[in-house]
Order: C-alpha cells, then sequence, then structure tokens
C-alpha cells in the first residue's frame, strides 16, 4: 500500500485553517452587526469599520509577510496568526468601548494576516511541482468554504448571544487552527 504523500496532508491543513478564517473572520462576522448594535447602540457604519480596518492591515501589511514567510515559514505564520485570532475573537466578546472593539478587531486581523493566502499558497506552491494547480485549487477552496459557518454562528448567537459566541469561536479557533497549523511544514 503506497502512503499518501505528505504535501496533501499539508493541503488539507491549509485549507482547513483557511475554512476558519474565510468563516470566523471574513464571511462570519456580519453575523455579529446586529446583536453588537443592539446591545451597545453603535452605528452600523462603526462596525462595519473594524472590517475595513482588517482589509486595511491585509493589504498594508502583505509585503511585511511576505517576508516573515520566508524568514520563518509559514508554520510559524500559521501557528501565530490561530493564537491572535482566537485571542482576538476572546477580547472581542468583553467590548464595552468602541476603542477597545477597534483594538481587539485588529488582533484579529492581525491573526488572519499571519493566516492569509499569501501564507498558505507559499507553503503548498513549495510541496508541489507536479498537481500544483490542484493543489493550490483545494487549498483556496478552504477559503470559500468558511461561508458554510454563518448559519453555526447565526445559532450560537441567537442560543448563547453574541459575546459568548465569540468565546466559543475563539477557542473554537485555537481548537481546529492549532492542530492544524502543526500539520504544516515549509518544505
Amino acid at each position: 500500500m503506497s502512503r499518501i504523500f505528505y504535501g496533501w496532508w499539508v493541503v488539507l491543513a491549509c485549507a482547513g485553517v483557511s475554512f476558519c478564517v474565510g468563516g470566523l473572520v471574513t464571511s462570519g462576522f456580519t453575523a455579529f452587526f446586529d446583536p453588537i448594535q443592539a446591545e451597545l447602540g453603535w452605528s452600523y457604519t462603526q462596525i462595519s469599520f473594524a472590517a475595513s480596518l482588517r482589509g486595511f492591515e491585509m493589504g498594508l501589511f502583505a509585503p511585511l509577510v511576505g517576508f516573515l514567510v520566508y524568514r520563518f515559514g509559514s508554520r510559524v505564520l500559521m501557528l501565530c496568526g490561530t493564537l491572535a485570532i482566537g485571542a482576538g475573537l476572546i477580547l472581542l466578546s468583553l467590548t464595552q468601548s468602541l476603542l477597545a472593539f477597534y483594538g481587539s478587531f485588529l488582533i484579529v486581523a492581525l491573526g488572519a494576516g499571519g493566516c492569509t493566502s499569501l501564507v498558505t499558497m507559499s507553503v503548498v506552491a513549495n510541496w508541489f511541482h507536479r498537481n500544483i494547480g490542484i493543489a493550490l485549487g483545494i487549498m483556496a477552496s478552504g477559503f470559500g468554504l468558511g461561508g458554510l459557518v454563518v448559519p453555526l454562528i447565526i445559532f450560537l448567537i441567537d442560543s448563547y448571544g453574541w459575546r459568548f459566541s465569540l468565546v466559543l469561536l475563539g477557542l473554537g479557533m485555537w481548537g481546529i487552527g492549532i492542530p492544524l497549523s502543526l500539520v504544516v511544514r515549509n518544505s
């Protein structure tokens, strides 16, 4: 019986981390708009500014992330990113002020930068010479499939409230993202 090439495990791990980031940080964050607005009275503009910070941060720091991938490798960045996302989501649950909200979301955004496609694609590209298109396609599909998490997030918010849901999602990010990050080998 032939063994499965380890690069495919790296692809699946990167797809799993991308799934979590896409679902929790990108697609799922919008589910929190209404409950945050209802409890804290902030406008949708003020709340959505946090998502704008995420995009701004990812665009601004992409060259730095590229350097860090070269210097430390994807595994370290994904692990640190996963830890930061989980911590940021838990900190978001404690938010009482708009400034703390932006600060917590900036931690989430910095973590997401460590798990961005630049990081995952570079490690997958290191593992493949043949079938690289298939490998990158499978890996990239994780981010898009993250949208499937939104109904779960809405269920959690309806059942437990937005604050406890953020704690659960932060712990979930650690529970899923840390082991998957440890599967990643740089080459």
